[in-house]
This record gives C-alpha cells, structure tokens and sequence, in this order.
C-alpha cells in the first residue's frame, strides 16, 4: 500500500510540473500573466515550472519558489516583489544563479485554434531586483522556445534563442550584490519577440524558457513580469535549405576548386524571389556541367508561390591552406530569414619523406628470396596510399612502413598523396 501511494503522488507531480499555462483556442488567441497571483508563496503559477539545469546539485530537481525582496543570496526560482514603488502585491517571477544551482524556469502553451499558428508576438518587461557583485560580468538569463519539446529541460528538443527576450543585467557598474526596486523605471526595461513562420500546427505544443547561468562573484537577480503572448493564424510560408550545412569541401594547395555539392532550395506560398547571399570563400552555380560562378547574389523566382530548385556550391580556388567555414542568408519576402553553412580546407601539398629503403646490395637469382623495406613520414596527414613494387607483386603499407619478400629483380617505390 505504502508503494501504491507513492506512485500516485509522483504521477501528480509530474503532472503539475510540465501541465501548459495555457491553450490557444479560436476564439481567444491572447495570454497574458502579471504573476500577482503567486502571492507571497512558494507555489508555482499552475503550468509554470522552476529546475535546476546545471550546478553542483541534483540536476532536473524540481525547485520551488522562493518568496523574496531580492535580498535571498542563494540559487533558485525566484517569486519578487517589495513595498515600494508599489505595493508588495505586485510579483515578479525570476532567479539567481550560483554554483550549486543554475536554474531554468518557464512553462508550455497548446495550440486548440484547429489552425496553424503563423505568428507569436511575446511582449514583457525585465526587471532586475538585486544587484551583482561583479562590474566586469554583464549577466544574462538566456530565452528559448521550442516547438517540440515534450519538457522544460527536453535535452533531444530543438530550442531556438531569442536574445531580445534575455535577460540583460541593468545595473552594470554596481558591485553591491544588494537588493534593489525593481518596480521603478530605472530597474524596469520592456523586451519582446515576434516569431514569425515559425509554423505551430494545431494539437501540439510551445514551450517558453528563461536559464539563469551563474557568473563570477555574487549573482543579481533578474525577472519577468507583466508578459503577454498573441498569436494568428494562417497559411505559412515555407522557405528550407537541404541540407542546412554543406562540408567536407577540400582540395590541395595550388589544386583548386573543389568538387561541387548539391544544395536544394524549397518554398511554399512564397510572394516574392528567394534570394541566396554569396559567401566569400564559396563559389555557387545555377549547373555543375559546366560550373559558372555567379558574380552577385541569386535571385530565385517561384512558379505560383512554390519554389525547388537545385544549386550547386564549391570551395574557390586560390585559397591560402587553412579552413574555411562561414554562413549566408536564405531570405524571400515574409519569410524567415534562415542561414546555409559551409566548412571546407584547403590542405597543405607537401610530399612525404620517404627513408630507410632496404634493399639487396646484388641482385637476387629467380630462386632466392630478399626482404625489402621502406619507411614513409606524413608530416602533412596527406597520405592515402603507398604502393612498393617489385615486378608484379605489391608490398604491405602498415604504420608508415612497407614490407615486402618477393624474387624478383626490379622496385619501383609509388607515393601518392
């Protein structure tokens, strides 16, 4: 029976502690949470949840709030407020980080509008209610949203950052590590997003998070209030690179370009061209029989709306050796701007050394059988074969050596790199 309990009331938990704040419905696509309600306790907002991510501590231990002016010194999801500025009903959710915790907290909404969600307009403000310790540390409660995440700390969900919604810390310059109003306007700044084709399909899912890192020296403590979230619907415009990051592109020095790769750009309900940034060190083409670099940017024009067209993109010749690894943007009006990755090396063509060959100070009669060895030095790691012949017969390439016992009276020694 003891066993039968215990299961129940981890179930609830669970359940009060990744439920959604909200559900999006048809007739009402608007949020909005001022955290009065928290009071001064230490529940959480029903769907809201606090964590620790990382630190000394147990990580994923669920935290509660703690009630404070801002004066609390230790790690952990913070429930503000002060009579001041105004009355000490009016709350604030935030944290403050330390070694041992490092904490996260936020909560998920449910798209119900039988629509998808093309918008996602998040407006707060910050306030910060305790001075850091540090001038030298400008800290910050780092946002993210997620689209399918099935947790607050989902570690396989993809997370986007929003820097607009962190956290920034206001008073820069003060080394107090002391409590502060953060009602007033000096301690107060306004934050907001507007996700867009970000499409958000009916049935599932959004999830909203602040992480509060610790910083050196005594941590502040930064919060959210007063934060509202308005979404529309409709039909979203679709703009994809495949893949999202082109590699492997390499040559030797003094052999270029490099072998062309294939990049496919797709789009639906598109009301403008696609247009495709050049990169410095990247060449791209509209055909790769034959490659014909294109001097400016590509400009894409879809057929009704819909765009998938093939392009192809390889590593300029005449570089210097070294890497070569940088971003372009994919952008069509209405649609999100998204970035096209490319890494590639132009590596360095020096021959190795070859040294130690032994071979037989007389040639050998058709019956008698020598040993004949070779060492091979790759300073450059360039090496793919070695091949050590002795009439029709090869010798073994292992570890820089070639080993051979053959009967034949001719070598010819074959490096290729």
């Amino acid at each position: 029976m003891k066993k039968f309990l215990l299961l129940i009331v981890l179930i609830t938990s669970v359940n009060l502690v990744f439920s959604q704040a909200y559900t999006f419905t048809a007739g009402n696509k608007a949020y909005s949470e001022n955290f009065d309600a928290m009071g001064t306790g230490t529940t959480h907002l029903s769907g809201w949840s606090g964590l620790r991510y990382a630190g000394s501590g147990l990580i994923g231990e669920v935290l509660p709030l703690v009630a404070t002016d801002g004066s609390y010194s230790s790690g952990s999801v913070d429930n503000v407020g002060i009579a001041g500025t105004n009355l000490v009903t009016d709350r604030a959710l935030g944290s403050l980080a330390s070694g041992s915790t490092m904490p996260m907290y936020g909560t998920s909404f449910t798209n119900n509008t039988n629509e998808i969600i093309i918008t996602i307009a998040i407006n707060a403000f910050f306030e910060q209610w305790k001075s850091g310790s540090n001038a030298t540390v400008n800290e910050k409660v780092k946002f993210e949203y997620s689209l399918n995440a099935t947790s607050l700390n989902d570690a396989a969900a993809t997370w986007v950052a929003v820097s607009t919604l962190d956290l920034n810390e206001i008073l820069t310059t003060t080394t107090t590590a002391a409590k502060v109003d953060g009602n007033l306007p000096a301690n107060r700044v306004a934050i907001s997003a507007t996700l867009t084709n970000q499409p958000w399909a009916s049935g599932t899912n959004l999830w909203i998070r602040w992480s509060d890192k610790d910083d050196f020296g005594s941590d502040g403590i930064y919060a959210v209030d007063d934060l509202t979230i308005n979404v529309t619907t409709g039909i979203p415009i679709l703009l994809s690179s495949t893949p999202q990051k082109l590699t492997d592109f390499s040559y030797f020095d003094g052999s270029g370009p490099s072998e062309a790769k294939e990049l496919l750009i797709g789009g639906s309900n598109l009301s403008g061209n696609v247009e495709i940034a050049l990169p410095a060190n990247y060449e791209l083409s509209y055909s790769n029989n034959p490659f014909t670099a294109e001097a400016a940017t590509l400009n894409i024009a879809p057929e009704m709306g819909i765009l998938n067209k093939t392009i192809f993109a390889r590593l300029k010749a005449g570089l210097a050796v070294g890497s070569y690894t940088e971003e372009v943007d994919l952008s069509s009006t209405g649609a999100n701007t998204s970035k096209i990755s490319f890494s590639g090396v132009v590596n360095p063509n020096t021959a190795p050394a070859v040294s130690n060959v032994s071979v037989p100070t007389t040639a050998p009669t058709s019956s008698e059988t020598v040993a004949i060895t070779a060492s091979v030095t790759d300073a450059e790691n360039n090496l793919t074969s070695v091949n050590l012949k002795w009439g029709t017969k090869t010798g073994e390439y292992t570890g820089g050596t070639i080993k051979m016992n053959l009967n034949v009276a001719k070598i010819q020694l074959f490096i290729m790199w």
